[in-house]
């Protein structure tokens, strides 16, 4: 009987093509319109899922009323305050600091590239995130002053089809480093975003760079906790860290104090990151457009499929 529907179904296809071509065609597009959308959709709620460690690392937001915003939030402080904090806090397994993007000119003999996608990361990056590292020991291939991890994109403009690991690179014509990893390109649904790593020992000696508590505002803070329940004893916790070691400079002045939060690393892009609203917008909205997409495709096909039932039954 099933066959007798295909066959059946077949002839009237054949029989009506320019309403079936349009009937079919209508509904075909919708749904393609509607795949479109859930691809979208999927790629902005899979970020940074592809970390093994994802529910036990946590970036750490700073709010504070030194600027003009009052509820102005950053991802960004002074150098020392992981490093410090986890030599302190029992619930803080590991940390790891991230630069700001430098942006660069390197030089591998006649071969030069320009890259903004410059960070300097402590020597745990390679355990906390999983990032593939293609070659080197991800044990120390941060660690000594002047190391330097490339994208294997990178590394094919600067070295071609030769072996990179080991060779060095001139970064702004004066600066050399030796390139011990190279690393899978991040993923673009990633949070973090980069182009090389350098280690951020290098900094320390560096002139131009402050590493202490008084030093730039360009360093991101990942911590990974022992335990997800740990995040909020921790949190109560930073406030008299942040007092000892830079709120208490402030103390004459009772607006001007700096808050420490942790920020969970699968909730980053959707609510933490600068664009944040906008992507979730972006997600309710076409999720909408999506679902009417749908509703209507499927409402137009049945009024085809009635209305050209209707007038076969009539030339019957």
């Amino acid at each position: 009987m099933i066959r007798n529907y295909f066959i059946t179904a077949w002839r009237n296809i054949w029989k009506y093509k320019a309403v079936s071509f349009i009937n079919i065609g209508g509904l075909a597009i919708g749904i393609a319109a509607v795949i479109l959308i859930a691809v979208y959709i999927q790629s902005e709620v899979s970020y940074d899922r592809f970390h093994s460690n994802l529910n036990s690392i946590f970036r750490v937001g700073f709010s504070s009323s030194f600027f003009e915003d009052p509820n102005y939030v950053s991802s960004e402080f002074t150098a020392p305050f992981s490093e410090d904090a986890q030599k302190i806090f029992p619930e803080i397994e590991n940390h790891c600091r991230i630069s700001a993007s430098h942006q660069a000119w390197l030089m591998n003999g006649d071969k030069n590239t320009k890259t903004s996608g410059l960070k300097y990361v402590d020597d745990s990056f390679l355990r906390m995130f999983s990032f593939d590292l293609l070659s080197g020991n991800p044990k120390t291939a941060l660690i000594q002053p002047n190391s330097l991890v490339i994208s294997g994109s990178l590394a094919e403009k600067l070295f071609g089809d030769t072996g990179a690991l080991g060779k060095t690179i001139t970064i702004d014509g004066t600066k050399t480093y030796q390139v011990t990893g190279i690393i899978s390109d991040a993923p673009a649904n990633s949070s973090i975003q980069f182009e090389a790593l350098g280690s951020i020992s290098t900094l320390y000696h560096d002139p131009e760079y402050f590493m202490g508590w008084n030093g730039g505002w360009q360093y991101t803070h990942y911590l990974k906790l022992t335990d997800e329940k740990a995040g909020m004893r921790l949190e109560n916790k930073f406030e008299k860290f942040l007092w000892d070691n830079f709120n208490q400079k402030y103390a004459a002045s009772e607006t001007k104090r700096l808050k420490a939060h942790l920020q969970p690393m699968p909730e980053i892009h959707l609510k933490y990151d600068e664009a944040a609203s906008n992507t979730r917008t972006n997600i309710y909205v076409f999720s909408i457009i999506a679902l009417l997409i749908l509703i209507i495709s499927c409402i137009n096909y049945i009024n085809c499929q009635l209305r050209t039932s209707s007038d076969l039954k009539r030339l019957v």
